[in-house]
């Protein structure tokens, strides 16, 4: 019974794994760098929306506040910020990198 139970653990896995990785921007995604106001945060699905662009943030994104890397609880509606990212087909724009302007409006 052990090795049913490992195997149907590794097959679940395996199942999350092919979506975790369908998620997202495909390879071939276009670099894309947006400057604006945050208009909204969404901390429980990790989304901005600046002007009328949104921004997924994801466990690899690097957002800095002068020399400091924070997290995405840091940022606050009205903080001007430069997001670099790639595009995917929905127009969501997945973030490398969020850089604080402007700490309020």
């Amino acid at each position: 019974m052990g090795t049913k139970v490992v195997s149907m653990v590794l097959a679940v896995l395996l199942v999350f794994a092919s979506v975790a990785v369908a998620a997202g921007p495909s390879p071939n995604a276009k670099a894309t760098r947006v400057e604006g106001v945050i208009a909204s945060i969404d901390l429980d699905a990790q989304l901005l929306v600046i002007g009328d662009v949104t921004v997924q943030v994801t466990p690899t994104t690097v957002i800095w506040i002068g020399d400091a890397v924070v997290g995405l609880d840091a940022l606050a509606v009205g903080d001007t910020v430069v997001v670099c990212g790639v595009v995917d087909d929905a127009g969501i724009l997945w973030a490398h990198h969020i850089n604080v302007k402007y700490v309020g409006k």
